[in-house]
């Protein structure tokens, strides 16, 4: 594997040196477009292939420091089939595009060498060459082109964790070093979590929808359904599958009510079931319709009067169910389903997400992804609807400030816990968070601790965020949250 610095043939080539000479002077008269990579015959045994990958990945990562940006695709070409050890290295290869963004694979199937059992012939170099313009052709008009510049901090933020605990090291002080250490780490901070919440009733597992109405709507069917979502409620929301054949990526939508999602009124840019349906996906689109009515909001188990967990857990709970129910769906793939929510929602979209790892990927909008009295009732984890619950009657609710807060969240503060944990069991899962008012951009430091556990997972890009002035969702912030979605689940 080529390195800085690293001779090949006796010192008469320096491989990564010359291309990197070869590079800079390219980018004197035009723009780097993408990368074209073909090569491992050298590294095609055990102990090498076994490390090839890595390796392949930190080359990637000088190739585009050196371009100076991280959206340049890169495409990989297989070897040829033809020697049973390169196959070690085209096993490897096949593992890139799920761990490096925006690189693909193309293969080498039916290639033959030119008579020295190593080089392609002519006629396959050729094909090699079409096979790998397609691939780059895909990914330079992929949805990623959309979302790459919102997957990784900008410089100024770059490396900044000031302000909160590190994930990366147990409650007792110990530091995490490796994979098996974060595995042990991650179920202790759920555990803490949970314990501090409250514990979940069993996931409900094996139910149906109750279709209590079924309508054609332009090129997809909108089903009014009911499950439950809690062992003892039932609730009522929209399920939207599209016309298009064959298993769908899906897509769960929470908010104060279900029909704003679907396009059923509401407020513009809330449509996000309606929206994703219209580009291939199942969604199930849920809400809190009675406690809004009634000003309580959330969910509360077994009831308000005597609520065992914190109801933000417990709307975290429904869509682990609201998950269960639609994964069961023919035509719906269940390795391939999100979830979206705007503010209220944003909240529940992350305590579910983060909580629930099933979710494949997420977007959490403008829901104010950390505890943060200046937002005061933006932000307000303190409402005894959130983490602030204790058995009503309530009094001060919607509150500017936390200084009147009761239940668990004054020991949260008190006690130094913040939810950069919690964002934290989303690794390596991707995330993309919808900024707004109460989602400025120096919120990059806390999602900083998350791109830290991921390198140290052996993964980049999977943490996103864009920013707009308002907390309101808009045209372009909407497609943004689509793009993500395609490119992470489609």
């Amino acid at each position: 594997m080529w390195q800085p610095g690293k001779d090949a043939y006796d010192g008469q080539y320096y491989p990564y040196d010359d291309a990197i000479k070869r590079l800079h002077t390219a980018m004197k008269e035009g723009v780097i477009k993408g990368i074209i990579w073909h090569q491992g015959e050298g590294d095609s045994n055990k102990e090498k292939a076994k490390v090839y990958i890595e390796k392949l990945k930190r080359l990637i990562t000088l190739f585009l420091n050196e371009i100076g940006h991280q959206e340049v695709p890169f495409v990989a070409g297989e070897l040829g089939y033809y020697r049973e050890n390169y196959m070690l290295i085209n096993k490897e290869l096949k593992k890139l595009p799920g761990i490096v963004p925006l690189t693909s694979v193309a293969t080498s199937e039916g290639l033959v060498h030119n008579g020295d059992g190593t080089h392609l012939d002519s006629e396959s170099a050729r094909k090699l060459g079409r096979r790998m313009a397609i691939k780059m052709h895909v990914l330079q008009s992929s949805k990623w082109s959309s979302i790459a510049p919102y997957m990784h901090p900008p410089k100024e933020y770059e490396y900044r964790f000031h302000g909160y605990r590190t994930p990366l090291q147990f409650y007792d002080g110990t530091v995490v070093k490796n994979k098996d250490d974060w595995n042990k780490r991650r179920e202790e901070i759920r555990s803490r979590w949970m314990e501090m919440m409250g514990e979940w009733p069993p996931i409900i597992k094996g139910q149906q929808f109750n279709i209590v109405e079924s309508t054609r709507r332009e090129d997809f069917t909108q089903q009014r359904v009911r499950f439950f979502w809690t062992p003892n409620e039932e609730t009522e929301g929209y399920l939207l599958i599209p016309d298009t054949p064959g298993d769908k990526p899906a897509v769960v939508t929470v908010f104060y009510e279900p029909e704003t999602a679907v396009g059923i009124g509401g407020k513009p840019h809330r449509d996000f079931a309606y929206q994703l349906v219209k580009r291939g996906f199942v969604t199930l689109s849920i809400g809190t319709t009675e406690t809004t009515q009634d000003k309580t909001y959330s969910i509360y188990y077994p009831d308000r009067g005597n609520a065992g967990i914190q109801p933000l857990s417990t709307l975290a709970y429904a869509a682990a169910n609201a998950f269960e129910v639609l994964s069961g769906i023919e035509g719906v793939n269940p390795d391939k389903i999100g979830i979206v929510g705007h503010s209220y929602g944003g909240k529940w979209a992350m305590f579910a997400s983060c909580l629930y790892e099933k979710f494949a990927a997420a977007v959490w909008i403008d829901p104010g992804i950390v505890f943060d009295e200046s937002k005061e009732s933006a932000v307000n984890y303190w409402e005894p609807w959130y983490l602030g619950y204790y058995p009503p009657p309530w009094e001060n609710i919607w509150s500017k400030t936390d200084t009147n807060a009761k239940g668990l969240y004054p020991k949260l503060r008190k006690e130094g816990y913040d939810l950069h944990e919690l964002h934290a069991l989303m690794a390596p899962r991707p995330f993309l968070v919808s900024g707004g008012s109460s989602d400025p951009i120096e919120r990059w430091i806390p999602l900083n601790h998350t791109i830290a556990i991921n390198k140290l997972l052996g993964y980049n890009h999977r943490v996103g965020m864009s920013n707009r002035p308002e907390h309101s969702p808009n045209a372009e912030s909407n497609e943004i949250i689509y793009s993500f979605f395609e490119w992470f689940l489609k």
